[in-house]
């Protein structure tokens, strides 16, 4: 992600499939994808448009978590599902 303009328009994208496709019962993100299955289900206190039904948990693989976003406190926090971190040795957080 260059910036926050280019964020905002991939979770837009993430956010019109999930809410035009779903509901879903689970959601999963890889790598750079889990920051944003993260904000999805986060939407609301962030700010931004949210999921009208919520999955019922999220696995992240490898998920990324970018520090020079402003909101990357609020994702990292407590979420509404269960999520299911897959890391490798390799990883870093």
């Amino acid at each position: 992600l260059s910036d926050s303009e280019t964020f905002l328009e991939s979770y837009n994208f993430l956010y019109e499939f999930v809410e035009q496709n779903g509901p879903f019962d689970g959601i999963y993100g890889f790598s750079q994808g889990g920051l944003f299955v993260r904000a999805l289900v986060k939407g609301k206190e962030l700010g931004f448009p949210h999921i009208t039904h919520m999955p019922s948990f999220m696995i992240l693989a490898s998920p990324r978590m970018p520090k020079k976003y402003p909101f990357v406190e609020v994702i990292g926090q407590d979420y509404p599902i269960p999520a299911l971190y897959l890391f490798d040795d390799n990883d870093t957080l």
